[in-house]
């Protein structure tokens, strides 16, 4: 990564305050440098200064979760959300210099194509489809897929062979999917694996007949939570070799389909075709349709809000917004704004569409 793309994480990663602090003192510098020619000849210095401290700022905050040779637990997580929190259960447990987090965080498992992405041409094929149907695919990332695998790879050879690996992966197409994948980059590496599927293990831990709660994803549970699942699961056993073995067949089956979208049902990934949600999207539209004054337009977020609400699987917004899109350009539904993203624009049926008797999956052709 170049330095623009460094720089937008570390400010990214400053609070609202930091950030108007930072601007003001700029302000206040460039006033001085107006009508004092000292202050003009220490401007660009001080700019520089302030740049390079930022950019340490960043460098220290991702090398401290990098393994190292002092790693003894190693976190691979599937989203950032889920980063976030295994960093508070890890500061709240003092293991900071020895548990680290690799996070598959720029990645949707659940959808577009993984058809041979253990090599450079599935990586670039996959690249190429989210650039061309997701919108701000990797926009602020400036950096391609194959060096965000090449990072990943860099960081999972970074392990010490003694070190343990724990994988959090709840039962959903994502976290499932990201397992397989992960489980087969670490197929050459000694260290034991650990499982921990965190919905589960909270079901067990707090659910009651008068209090039941169902995870979606890892990125859902509490920092409080995980860290009892966590302090619990550390004591088992890792996964045997055969079923290592058995996670990276299923890995290399699955990257042999063509399907972009996969789904969790009965216990298992399963693949279909990508437009296999647009009745379900278009009957999602209906029902708030028959809510609002005839002709009015529907926010496409509350659409992809609502869609996402009542689906039982964890596959994230974008894809809805992807194949709410896509019905747009069929004419199967009508459109106000301009689809750059979902905040900017609202939809409703067009009076020929009736979905209310089509069900999810009624056709599966692919993308």
């Amino acid at each position: 990564m170049d330095n623009i793309v460094k720089m937008k994480e570390a400010l990214n990663r400053l609070s609202a305050q930091e950030l108007k602090q930072l601007l003001l003192l700029t302000f206040h510098q460039v006033e001085a440098a107006a009508n004092d020619q000292l202050a003009k000849e220490e401007l660009y210095p001080f700019l520089k200064e302030m740049y390079d401290h930022l950019l340490d700022i960043r460098q220290n905050q991702v090398r401290r979760w990098q393994p190292d040779t002092g790693t003894k637990t190693i976190h691979v997580v599937f989203g950032r959300s889920p980063a976030g929190s295994l960093k508070c259960v890890i500061e709240a447990l003092g293991r900071v210099d020895t548990d680290k987090i690799v996070s598959f965080d720029q990645d949707y498992f659940a959808f577009g194509p993984l058809h041979d992405l253990h090599t450079e041409e599935g990586r670039k094929r996959r690249e190429e489809w989210f650039r061309d149907h997701i919108n701000e695919s990797r926009k602020d990332d400036g950096i391609s897929y194959e060096e965000y695998h090449g990072e990943l790879v860099k960081q999972l050879s970074k392990i010490p062979p003694e070190a343990s690996i724990v994988i959090w992966s709840c039962k959903n197409a994502h976290e499932r999917t990201g397992l397989l994948w992960a489980v087969y980059l670490l197929r050459h590496h000694p260290n034991p694996i650990h499982i921990i599927d965190a919905d589960e293990a909270c079901g067990k831990k707090y659910n009651t007949p008068d209090y039941w709660c169902k995870y979606n994803h890892t990125g859902e549970i509490t920092p409080e939570k995980l860290q009892e699942v966590y302090m619990e699961a550390e004591q088992e056993d890792p996964i045997p070799g055969e079923t290592r073995r058995q996670l990276e067949d299923k890995w290399l089956k699955l990257s042999g389909r063509h399907e972009t979208l996969r789904l969790w049902e009965d216990d298992d990934l399963r693949s279909v075709g990508v437009d296999y949600l647009d009745a379900y999207l278009l009957r999602t539209v209906e029902e708030l349709q028959h809510r609002l004054p005839e002709h009015e337009f529907i926010k496409a977020a509350r659409v992809i809000g609502q869609a996402i609400g009542m689906w039982d699987d964890y596959i994230g917004d974008v894809f809805f917004e992807y194949r709410l899109r896509h019905l747009i350009y069929e004419g199967r539904l009508e459109i106000k704004g301009v689809p750059r993203a979902m905040r900017y624009y609202g939809v409703r049926l067009k009076k020929r569409s009736v979905q209310g008797r089509m069900s999810p999956g009624s056709s599966t052709n692919g993308p």
